[in-house]
């Protein structure tokens, strides 16, 4: 195929426009008959260019899907499913569509005079894929609306500022040297902060005047973040310490349901050597005040001791919480105030409980329409293209015409990478849904119109 479009061009160059067809300007190296089964393969990798963004679309099961079931509650009973397990709908949505089509839908289509050729089917196909992405779309806004935070986007990561002093602190953060946020933080608060992971980022915390008698005006500390990654999170825990502010930074960490376990678990005490007891697990922190990112199960009225070892006595806070599926959790265990001197221990201490991420509000089988949309898609598409490519192509060119057809889902990846490496990775989840339902919709009406310039040729069994 490669020579006869090498040797009718260089013929073609040389001669001239001498032959009713391009490639006929081979005839003098290839027979005629291989030549028309090309020119006729040309004008199905035309035909079936647009398939590329149907493709495109379809795998992204795997990706997108995947990360929207991720902010969704798999919990079916006595059974939980994992984001990605979500995807087995497809495998087993095709082994009933697939007869289901063949032997019910086609018959009555026909009968009504709809869909009566394959390359309507196909098109109708790549409608359902594109109304497919404008239910994960309205899916999404469902998901976002119980949120408690924007989501970031690919080149975002976040900061948390854990106020646990029993006084207001102000908040200065500055992004590459230019100052982009002044923030009260009030008494046992948290401030989220977002900026480009691949900027330096540091905060200025100065006492608020609720602190006078606790803190010197001029006790003010400057914070630099250490880099994080995308999509990661930063924890400051705020603390007093001998009356004076000092701080705590836990990085990497994560501030979005986890997607392995029913809730993330994080741990911080002013004191050192603290244990925090929850049911039959305890958690020691480390050294740096810190035990981050411990996976738990969910439950209702759970207990949580906290004891601290120290030269005197264990001293003990106690406090029920609810851990809901999906949930990300603080707890911070600190001096109280009436326990604040230099000269003597703490009297006691403060056990608080900070909510990250709620319970994920959104069920994942409503993700399972979408799915049966874009599997009935995939029949129409994929197993309708399959026979096209085959009975329009000559019987010395059909593993090529199979072979285009093919590279349809090739270039469909491509589109993925390139796309999601550069717009897409900047857009929300929602957009980038509502984007794909845009451009599918697009490659339909433009696969449509080519249909229009394609003549079909009788198969050749």
């Amino acid at each position: 195929a490669c020579g006869s479009v090498v040797s009718a061009l260089r013929n073609r160059i040389r001669d001239g426009n001498t032959q009713p067809k391009f490639l006929y300007h081979a005839s003098d190296e290839y027979d005629r008959g291989l030549l028309d089964e090309l020119t006729q393969l040309g004008k199905l990798f035309v035909v079936l260019s647009p398939t590329a963004i149907f493709f495109m679309g379809f795998d992204q099961q795997g990706s997108t899907w995947t990360l929207q079931a991720e902010k969704m509650d798999g919990r079916f009973g006595f059974i939980t499913l994992y984001p990605d397990q979500m995807q087995f709908c497809n495998s087993f949505l095709i082994l009933i569509l697939v007869p289901f089509t063949n032997f019910i839908i086609f018959p009555l289509l026909r009968r009504c005079a709809l869909l009566t050729t394959d390359l309507q089917k196909m098109g109708m196909g790549m409608t359902l894929a594109s109304v497919a992405f404008v239910m994960a779309t309205l899916l999404q806004l469902k998901i976002d609306s119980t949120l408690p935070f924007k989501e970031m986007v690919a080149n975002e990561a976040s900061v948390w500022t854990v106020n646990t002093l029993p006084c207001n602190l102000t908040v200065w953060f500055f992004e590459d040297g230019k100052l982009k946020q002044a923030s009260e933080h009030y008494e046992q608060s948290l401030i989220r902060f977002t900026y480009d992971y691949k900027h330096e980022v540091y905060f200025e915390v100065t006492p608020g005047a609720t602190c006078q008698g606790m803190l010197a005006p001029n006790d003010t500390i400057n914070i630099t973040v250490k880099q994080s990654e995308a999509g990661k999170a930063s924890y400051l825990y705020l603390y007093l310490e001998n009356r004076a502010l000092r701080y705590a930074q836990q990085s990497n960490s994560f501030d979005i349901s986890p997607t392995e376990s029913d809730c993330y678990l994080s741990f911080f005490s002013a004191a050192h050597k603290s244990t925090f007891h929850i049911g039959t697990h305890s958690y020691v922190t480390n050294s740096s005040h810190i035990l981050p990112d411990i996976t738990a199960e969910s439950g209702n009225g759970l207990e949580v001791t906290a004891s601290v070892a120290n030269k005197r006595t264990d001293i003990v806070a106690e406090k029920k919480f609810d851990a809901k599926y999906g949930g990300v959790y603080l707890f911070t265990l600190t001096e109280g105030f009436e326990g604040i001197s230099l000269e003597h221990e703490p009297k006691n201490y403060s056990l608080n409980i900070y909510t990250i991420e709620d319970a994920d509000m959104v069920k994942m089988y409503w993700q399972v329409p979408q799915y049966i949309v874009i599997t009935l898609a995939e029949v129409f598409v994929l197993v309708t293209g399959y026979n096209f490519a085959y009975t329009q192509s000559g019987t010395g060119v059909k593993s090529c015409a199979q072979a285009i057809f093919l590279l349809g889902d090739s270039f469909g990846n491509l589109f993925n990478i390139i796309f999601f490496q550069s717009i897409m990775a900047y857009l929300s989840t929602m957009w980038q849904f509502a984007v794909n339902a845009l451009v599918i919709a697009f490659a339909a009406v433009l696969f449509m119109i080519l249909t229009l310039f394609y003549t079909p040729v009788e198969p050749v069994h």
